[in-house]
C-alpha cells in the first residue's frame, strides 16, 4: 500500500545509515510524504468504512475494521521488511550497504528495528501493535490482511 510506502520511505533509504550522514532527515521535504499520507488515512477512515460481504465475524466492526486493517497493514509490512533484512544470510542475498567511516557496510537488521521504531513511534496505535507483533511470526509477504474465507471487503461511504 503507498500510504505504508510513505511510512517506511525513510526506513528504505539507504542513506539514512550512513557514518556521517550526509544527508539531514529533519528537513520539511522529508517529512511531507508521511504528513499527506497521514491525512489521507484521516480522509479514508472519516468517509468510509470497510465491511465483508457477506457480512462475517472477523473481531471488527464495519465502523472499526478500515482504520484497524491499515494499522494492521503498516505493521505486518513494518515486520516483514525487518525479517527479510535479519535473513538476508540465510536467504544467500547481499542486502543494501551504508557507507560507515568510509566503509561500505551491509545494513543490519538491529539499525533496521531501530528505524522502524524512531520513525513510527509517533504513528498512532503503532507502539502497541509493533510490540505484539513481534510477538509473532513475520507476515510471508507484504499483502493486505486477507479477509476471511468466502468473504470480500467492500468499501462503503459513510452516510
Amino acid at each position: 500500500m503507498l500510504l505504508n510506502y510513505a511510512e517506511l520511505v525513510l526506513v528504505v533509504t539507504p542513506a539514512r545509515y550512513d557514518l556521517p550522514c550526509r544527508v539531514s532527515f529533519q528537513q520539511p521535504l522529508y517529512a511531507l510524504p508521511r504528513k499527506r499520507a497521514r491525512a489521507i488515512r484521516r480522509w479514508l477512515t472519516k468517509h468510509f468504512e470497510l465491511h465483508l460481504n457477506p457480512p462475517t465475524p472477523d473481531g471488527y466492526d464495519d465502523s472499526s475494521r478500515l482504520e484497524s486493517l491499515m494499522l494492521r497493514s503498516l505493521v505486518g509490512q513494518a515486520h516483514t521488511l525487518w525479517r527479510s533484512v535479519e535473513q538476508q544470510d540465510e536467504l544467500c542475498v547481499l542486502g543494501p550497504t551504508c557507507t560507515q567511516k568510509g566503509k561500505e557496510r551491509q545494513i543490519m537488521a538491529e539499525q533496521v528495528v531501530g528505524a522502524i521504531s524512531a520513525d513510527l513511534s509517533s504513528f498512532p496505535g503503532f507502539k502497541v501493535a509493533w510490540d505484539d507483533e513481534l510477538k509473532q511470526a513475520a507476515p510471508s509477504s507484504y499483502v493486505w490482511p486477507a479477509c476471511p474465507p468466502l468473504t470480500c471487503y467492500v468499501l462503503v461511504r459513510k452516510s
